[in-house]
């Protein structure tokens, strides 16, 4: 079961001592999925499966592990299932996808890490390091930014503008964490750090390089004085340091209109180059 599940590991690993887990599920999905944890359903981490046994049938959102992972000695695992599961038509995934947006939306309010609450070494992505949200809006803002978008221009429509749309879809509808140990977007005092590739990769894991060279020819980032389009940005926990790198937007409000950010990330520092 995908949310049992995982609450269930997520508190395992909590009373084995390890810090700096995720409070999203979603979150400990990306990082299951990112590492060949898991088998992914397409794009997403979550099956919708149809169970029956003898006497009985259910509908259930599921994790699906490749059973070796779980079980690498082969005389441990327990008895195959006596029943059938087959995952669900469609339609029911249609029904689901909409389903786990919601889910996502619920709980995005109270299980985003503060970044005063969380060391912000402990749990940044190994994907995040050296290599590269909390919105509300009023209700005459656009329903859908991205929606608006891809309304007006055809299926070859720039995946710079897209992204940018993306971005602001989700800034406006809460759907990033910000400033947090796991985010992909800071508020700095300069501006607003894109940390790469994690966020181009969020985007579209598949073709995320010609993404993020399209997103750097709309020119709403600023360059470095080098020259260069990364800026990097010292990280300081309780116990460690560290360093990420990403597009520094300099005029957030104006780029991603509508959006209200929270106050600079106190543990980045940019590093001057």
């Amino acid at each position: 079961m995908s949310k049992r599940g995982i609450d269930a590991l997520r508190d395992h690993l909590i009373k084995e001592g390890h810090s700096g887990i995720p409070t999203r599920n979603d979150r400990i999905f990306d990082e299951l999925q990112q590492n060949n944890v898991l088998i992914p359903n397409g794009d997403r981490s979550i099956w919708k499966i149809n169970v029956a046994g003898d006497d009985w049938a259910h509908t259930l959102t599921c994790l699906c592990f490749p059973v070796a992972k779980i079980w690498p000695d082969p005389s441990s695992r327990p008895d195959v299932f006596n029943g059938a599961i087959v995952p669900a038509d469609a339609e029911s995934e249609t029904e689901e996808n909409h389903s786990h947006d919601n889910f996502r939306d619920a709980e995005q309010e109270e299980d985003v890490a503060k970044p005063s609450e969380v060391d912000p070494i402990q749990f940044l992505p190994q994907s995040s390091i050296e290599t590269p949200s909390p919105q509300s809006t009023d209700s005459d803002q656009p329903v859908s930014a991205l929606a608006d978008i891809e309304s007006e221009t055809s299926e070859d429509a720039d995946p710079g503008q897209l992204f940018r749309a993306w971005l602001l879809d989700g800034l406006l509808k809460d759907k990033f964490e910000t400033n947090s140990a796991n985010a992909r977007i800071h508020r700095v005092e300069e501006g607003l750090l894109l940390v790469s590739p994690g966020i181009f990769k969020d985007y579209d894991r598949e073709d995320w390089q010609r993404v993020q060279r399209r997103f750097q020819k709309l020119k709403l980032h600023r360059r470095t004085a080098q020259g260069t389009n990364i800026y990097t940005y010292q990280v300081t926990g309780k116990r460690n340091r560290s360093r990420i790198k990403g597009f520094l937007i300099e005029d957030p409000e104006s780029v991603f209109a509508g959006v209200t950010f929270p106050t600079p990330n106190p543990h980045l520092q940019w590093v001057a180059e």
